[in-house]
């Protein structure tokens, strides 16, 4: 008897135990994934899957340290961005959202394939150029902090003016995309009116009943026009997204 209560006391002991370390390692797990959505971290998509975990690990160990830490190569922290890129980076993502969920994108008018990878290339390479923006303009604010002296404007100003001219080029990177991403609405609306007027059938039967010849013939040409305008957007559309592949893109260092 003794024996037996011994071995139960043992067994609910360990039971107690793995208990205690599931529920260790369910916390770590959860305040890992809370750092991750806090440092809010764009990959590069070129990183291999083991790469991206390898990253992954690494940034979780920089963010613990240091939510505006240094680098992590293959990954940028938009918690590590000034308010300015931070923007830029929404303005990116709504973007690229706006396109990825559209109508004429979920039936497969736009190039889809071309899409999911110009699309996710493009937010990293705008998520690269703000963090080391962000990152220059932090130095130069410290900078300019000191005492100003010609010597130190002499050397600050071609900088910042470099720096000037990549943030215009950025912002129009943005820019671009949303341009995009307006095309493709359009498109939308216009495929959405198409549907509305497929419906005319239902209507020119009522005019024919009712002799209305002028109302069938107008009910007709709106029917065209639209059919036109969706082509058009489409065309618009897809020219838009093939704009953001050129000129050929320098591959990432």
């Amino acid at each position: 008897m003794a024996l037996i209560n011994s071995t139960e006391r043992e067994m609910r002991e360990k039971n107690v135990e793995r208990q205690r370390v599931a529920a260790v390692a369910a916390k770590k797990k959860m305040m890992d994934n809370f750092a991750i959505e806090k440092a809010d971290p764009i990959f590069d998509p070129a990183l291999s899957k083991e790469s991206r975990e390898g990253a992954l690990h690494r940034l979780l160990i920089r963010y613990k340290a240091d939510p505006k830490g240094g680098d992590v190569k293959g990954v940028v922290f938009v918690s590590s961005l000034d308010e300015r890129a931070v923007l830029l980076v929404r303005r990116a993502r709504r973007a690229i959202s706006a396109i990825e969920e559209s109508e004429v994108n979920k039936i497969g008018v736009l190039d889809g394939a071309a899409n999911s990878i110009i699309l996710p290339q493009r937010l990293w390479e705008i998520a690269r150029l703000l963090k080391i923006q962000s990152d220059l303009i932090s130095e130069h604010a410290e900078f300019r902090q000191s005492v100003a002296t010609p010597e130190l404007e002499e050397a600050l100003a071609p900088q910042e003016e470099a720096l000037g001219r990549s943030v215009a080029a950025t912002v129009q990177r943005v820019a671009d995309l949303e341009a995009y991403a307006l095309r493709v609405q359009e498109a939308d609306s216009a495929l959405l009116a198409k549907k509305v007027l497929d419906g005319n059938g239902k209507y020119l039967d009522l005019l024919s009943i009712t002799d209305d010849d002028e109302s069938m013939k107008n009910l007709t040409e709106q029917a065209n026009s639209v059919e036109g305008a969706l082509s058009q957007s489409i065309r618009s559309a897809l020219l838009a997204g093939a704009a953001l592949a050129l000129p050929e893109e320098k591959p990432s260092t």
